[in-house]
């Protein structure tokens, strides 16, 4: 997946997504939230760890949802990386102005890791169409990280 600081120059070139052919063919492009819960930088809404880190985002909310939604009106499949609780606010805020300002029935973007979504988001989730992409073999690896 191309990503998604490459978007500009992408659309420099007039190249949307999705592109190729049935040998070859790009859908997805990779967005990032915020960072990761073994480096501390995952946002959660009361910090993360025992010095309640505020954790990382990659992007200020208006930047980022004006970023997913380019990508969305461009025809990408929207693939994010998002972890903590807050970060999902964030990302499901900007897919969902996305989706409104540009519908598509076929849009099937992903949340990469959605580790921690709170009950409500997961239905935010659900209702957007989107799919988790867990990892639960990190749940073994990282398990007591996570703890």
């Amino acid at each position: 997946m191309p990503l998604s600081n490459q978007l500009p120059a992408l659309e420099s070139l007039g190249i949307v997504g999705p592109i190729g052919d049935d040998d070859l063919r790009i859908t997805g492009l990779k967005l990032y939230t915020d960072g990761a819960i073994t480096a501390g930088t995952a946002v959660f809404t009361d910090g993360l760890g025992p010095n309640r880190s505020a954790g990382t985002l990659y992007h200020e909310p208006a930047a980022f949802h004006e970023l997913i939604r380019r990508a969305h009106a461009d025809g990408w499949q929207l693939a994010i990386h998002t972890m903590g609780d807050a970060a999902h606010e964030i990302m499901l805020d900007g897919v969902e102005a996305a989706m409104r300002a540009h519908p598509r029935d076929d849009a099937r973007h992903r949340i990469e890791h959605g580790t921690f979504p709170t009950a409500q988001q997961q239905r935010r989730i659900a209702s957007l169409g989107m799919t988790p992409v867990t990892q639960p073999g990190s749940i073994r690896e990282l398990g007591d990280v996570w703890v």
